[in-house]
Parts: C-alpha cells; sequence; structure tokens
C-alpha cells in the first residue's frame, strides 16, 4: 500500500483528470498560468480549489466555500 502525504486544500488544490486521478498543484500568484501550463484547455478536467470571502449566499458571518469546478469552457481573469 502506498503511503499517504497530507496536503492542505488553501495552500494545495487539487486537479481530478479524466481517469479521476487527483493531482496535487500548489496554489500561488501564477496559479491559473500554470494550471493553463500543464493542463492546456482543461478539457475533462475538474479543479477542486478552497476560498474564504463574504459570497452572495446570505450569511450572519464570513463562508468558507469549496469549489468543484468542470474545466472544460472555464475562464478566469485577473482581479486587477
Amino acid at each position: 500500500m502506498s503511503e499517504v502525504t497530507s496536503q492542505n486544500i488553501n495552500s494545495t488544490f487539487v486537479v481530478l483528470d479524466d481517469a479521476n486521478n487527483a493531482i496535487p498543484i500548489a496554489n500561488s500568484d501564477r496559479f491559473y498560468e500554470k494550471l493553463e501550463q500543464q493542463f492546456g484547455d482543461f478539457q475533462g478536467k475538474r479543479l477542486i480549489s478552497h476560498y474564504t470571502f463574504w459570497h452572495t449566499a446570505k450569511v450572519c458571518t464570513s463562508s468558507s466555500v469549496l469549489f468543484i469546478t468542470p474545466g472544460e469552457g472555464t475562464q478566469s481573469r485577473s482581479l486587477s
């Protein structure tokens, strides 16, 4: 049996490939550029990521959201 290495979803996101293999990718300021370089158009892939922020859901305190995003057709853009 292979050894399991613990990862933190805040610093390491996960790409699920066509065969549902989990590929950890370190989160950084160039994260989306690295995704494009490594996976191209991301077709057939899914991204598991975590962000903490105020969302449009009506909650009484700040919330944490886990996104699982289908990759095909997904677009990202700079926040600036």
